[in-house]
């Protein structure tokens, strides 16, 4: 059964999308302020306007996050409709869900493929731990929903986030800015660019991040869940011609935080209902975990921890970008290379007790190297085609210890280890071809096929309930497919566009690692890759005379083979985490977005999203029927709100005021469809107030993260026998900034 019936939320979503086109009317009716900005893309590989781009797509522009506050990768989710970003684990490994396709928890293994894409200037990255950054001296970022394989490859079954960094331009200026906040926040940002000549730019970017601690150790007195983190880059531009340029880029960063906190849910004992609403808590006063621990002051911001919870994170890369304008068209050469080394000391129990403390010691390396041309045939024909090559290999090691639970499940006290190597290497060839065939329609065809090959080795494994094979004996899988797309797209008045498409995505297959992620006694095999069809429908339009953009789409998707976490009942009851696939599931689903210039300085944003998900047939190993279930990280509703208003004043200032809301429907963290893991439905408000001064070299600001201070759950898992962890969200946070701007050409 799923939370709401589909009936009512249609009808809930319904009412609301019935407001936003009043709204949309009533607009027209009023437009009499300044026409938006034209927001530019890259979508399809090339630079557009995005209304014109047949694509449903969001853009999340600079100012938009500044308005927001905006600092890190999952602080976007809030800006965008049917998309979740979620630390699966404490501050780590980030969950993307878009469109409801994600695979629940499988940011607990960061060898597992994203199944939403994530792409910074133009070089993608295979698995979502490298998409944990933080965000500065950033352009926009895109984000392109359902499959877009075809033109950014495997593991874009669930769409695109796509990060665009400012890039250096002839000027000389930069900016600097700095903030302080509760819990002794201070936050660094600045930039600076120049010309060495007029062939050669450079820009270089820098932030720095810190907090204390804002919850309470009872054991150790001491406050926990600090911040310390930071990164730069370092952008060259070189053009030694009008045909040739070659923008040469550096980064990296490091975090350096204490893990979230877990809370320890207790569901034992004789006295203790968990007959709770989804994402509800039973009464801690009454329940006791499997050592007969329980936190029962129900405050979300104190606990008992036995143990450090640290993050030790070094991260860094770069890219080569070579675009060259031939006499039959351009050729671009992407060649990116980057390096992730983490550890994470985590006690996953959250609790005074030792039921599980894991070390994740993780060492992640990506290659890739992206050819393409592109070619513009004629006024109505355009192609593209090109050929993508990646390598990735992980060095993953496990230390487990379950000291006062081992006992109760009859196993060794010892730590458990694991020590596993992967290689994943992929091929491919892609092409697609725009042609207009009247002068209102274009049809658009493209195609991608892929080779994935995936070594694995086992080094060392005493674990032996959860054993993935033999140590010292290697395992390799390799699996082929295919991507496709085919859409129609159609003008049939000026700023208007309305487009009709059907997309194949595939995602690779791979294996499992983990001490619990795998099934029982040497039986683990490679997981398979999943495909998903996907139809989609939906408008893009410019009204008013420029001052509103009103936007649509309604999509289903097919998927066949999906790649899903589940958890079943291992030796001595033990819940073993299995990365398997899902026979099929199906998703229903609608976005509609409003961008208005209501006036000279009102903005105006409102967005919508529905899904409708289901596994269609889902039968774990273990004989655990999940079909019929909701998919994880899926809210039948969510919905955004941004207001902006900036009043002039003299000489040139300006006083501006920004209020954003953002709202999410229950969701359910796995495919068990268990109310105690999962969260309840909550609001967002943030707000933001800066002075500028005249030429806008000086601002102050001050600004409000979570205003009502809501208490929301981020991730819930089933620990064992009688016992939940959960992570919670952020509370109220609150600062002050002052940022200086120069410039001169």
């Amino acid at each position: 059964m799923k939370m709401k019936s589909g009936e009512i939320l249609s009808r809930t979503f319904t009412r609301y999308a019935r407001t936003l086109v009043a709204l949309a009317v009533f607009c027209v009716s009023q437009a009499h302020a300044q026409t938006l900005e034209e927001v530019i893309v890259t979508a399809q590989k090339r630079e557009q306007n995005a209304q014109d781009v047949g694509v449903a797509l969001t853009v999340v522009r600079a100012d938009d996050l500044r308005a927001s506050s905006a600092v890190h990768t999952d602080d976007i989710a809030a800006l965008v409709p049917n998309l979740g970003i979620n630390h699966t684990t404490g501050r780590t490994q980030l969950t993307f869900t878009m469109r409801g396709a994600g695979n629940g928890e499988s940011g607990f293994q960061p060898n597992h493929a994203s199944t939403v894409g994530i792409v910074v200037d133009d070089a993608a990255y295979g698995v979502s731990a490298f998409g944990d950054f933080q965000l500065f001296d950033l352009e926009r970022v895109e984000v392109l929903f359902g499959p877009q394989g075809t033109l950014f490859g495997r593991n874009n079954t669930g769409g695109t986030v796509s990060f665009v960094s400012r890039r250096p331009t002839s000027g000389q200026n930069g900016f600097i800015s700095a903030e302080a906040g509760r819990y002794d926040a201070l936050r660094l940002e600045g930039a600076v660019e120049g010309a060495f000549s007029d062939a050669l730019q450079a820009r270089a970017a820098a932030t720095l991040g810190r907090r204390d601690g804002y919850v309470f150790n009872r054991l150790t007195g001491e406050e926990t869940g600090a911040i310390d983190r930071a990164a730069g880059r370092v952008w060259l531009r070189w053009t030694p011609s009008e045909a040739v340029g070659v923008d040469m880029k550096v980064h990296g960063g490091y975090d350096r935080s204490d893990m979230y906190p877990y809370q320890h849910i207790a569901v034992g004992g004789p006295d203790c209902n968990t007959d709770v609403r989804p994402g509800g808590t039973p009464d801690q006063r009454l329940c006791v975990g499997d050592v007969g621990y329980s936190d029962r002051d129900n405050d979300i911001y104190a606990g008992d921890w036995n143990r450090d919870r640290d993050v030790d994170t070094d991260a860094w890369g770069g890219s080569v970008r070579l675009d060259w304008d031939l006499a039959g068209g351009t050729f671009t050469s992407i060649t990116a290379y980057d390096r992730l080394d983490q550890l994470r000391l985590e006690d996953e129990d959250g609790s005074p007790d030792t039921l599980l403390h894991v070390d994740y010691s993780d060492d992640l390396m990506q290659f890739t190297q992206e050819l393409r041309f592109q070619r513009v045939a004629t006024d109505d024909l355009l192609w593209l085609a090109g050929l993508y090559y990646s390598t990735e290999e992980f060095h993953l090691r496990r230390t487990s210890a379950l000291d006062d639970i081992a006992p109760i499940f009859g196993l060794p006290k010892d730590n458990m280890f694991l020590d596993a190597e992967i290689e994943n290497q992929s091929y491919s060839v892609f092409g697609q071809v725009e042609w207009r065939v009247a002068e209102r329609l274009k049809l658009i065809v493209g195609a991608r096929s892929v080779w994935d090959d995936s070594d694995y080795f086992l080094t060392a494994d005493t674990a032996a309930l959860f054993i993935t094979d033999t140590p010292g004996q290697g395992l390799e899988e390799s699996w082929t497919g295919w991507m496709g797309k085919l859409s129609a797209e159609w003008t049939p008045v000026p700023d208007m566009l309305a487009y009709l498409g059907v997309s194949r995505g595939y995602k690779a297959g791979g294996f499992p690692t983990g001490i619990t992620a795998s099934i029982p006694a040497g039986t683990a095999v490679a997981y398979d890759p999943e495909f998903v069809d996907s139809w989609e429908a939906g408008f893009k339009s410019t009204l008013g005379s420029g001052q509103l953009r009103f936007n649509g789409a309604v999509f289903y998707m097919d998927y066949q083979d999906k790649q899903e976490y589940a958890a079943v009942t291992g030796p001595a009851g033990v819940p073993i985490q299995v990365f398997t696939n899902a026979a099929g599931a199906e998703i229903y689903g609608a976005e509609i977005e409003l961008l208005w210039e209501a006036t000279d300085q009102l903005e105006l944003m409102a967005s919508l999203g529905y899904l409708d998900t289901e596994y269609t047939e889902f039968r774990t190993v273990g004989a655990l029927d999940l079909t019929g279930n909701v998919l994880p990280n899926t809210p039948e509703l969510s919905a955004a709100a941004r207001a902006k208003y900036q009043w002039p004043l003299a000489k040139g200032a300006a006083f501006v005021a920004a209020i954003d809301a953002s709202y999410q429907e229950e969701i359910y963290f796995s495919g068990r469809q268990n109310p105690l893991e999962a969260a309840e439905s909550y609001t967002l408000l943030n707000g933001r107030v800066a002075w500028t001064s005249p030429l806008s070299t000086w601002e102050l600001s001050a600004y409000i993260k979570n205003a009502t201070d809501k208490e929301y759950r981020t991730q819930a898992f089933l620990l064992i026998g009688s016992s939940y962890s959960v992570i919670y969200g952020n509370p109220r946070t609150y600062g002050v900034g002052v940022t200086y701007r120069w410039a001169k050409r």
